[in-house]
């Protein structure tokens, strides 16, 4: 009989083990597999964010090299006003020469 007593503690304790492994490897199962699932949304989130990373750099490129172009006009036009304003004092000495000759011619 001890070796059937034998057989039958070796039988629960195998049961006992049995369950006992049961008891954590499923909720570790479980746990690996929503782990898994969150890491697959994250690398999903990351993958979109740098996509749209790269599409702001390039509209912030695109918006630089408007500034530059913009900047290169206002300077032009800057020298341009400027230009004018000569002509304009030329035209108005001119003009004050002209007045000035005439009433001198007057006397």
């Amino acid at each position: 009989m001890t070796s059937q007593n034998s057989g039958t503690q070796n039988w629960l304790s195998w049961d006992k083990a049995k369950d006992l492994l049961t008891l954590l490897v499923v909720p570790a199962l479980l746990w690996v597999s929503a782990v898994s699932t969150n890491l697959e949304v994250l690398k999903l989130k990351v993958d979109s964010q740098s996509e749209a990373i790269t599409k702001l750099e390039t509209k912030i490129e695109n918006q630089a090299t408007k500034n530059n172009n913009t900047s290169e006009r206002l300077a032009r036009l800057e020298a341009r006003i400027e230009s004018i304003g000569e002509r304009i004092n030329e035209i108005r000495n001119i003009l004050v020469n002209n007045s000035n000759n005439r009433n001198t011619g007057d006397r």
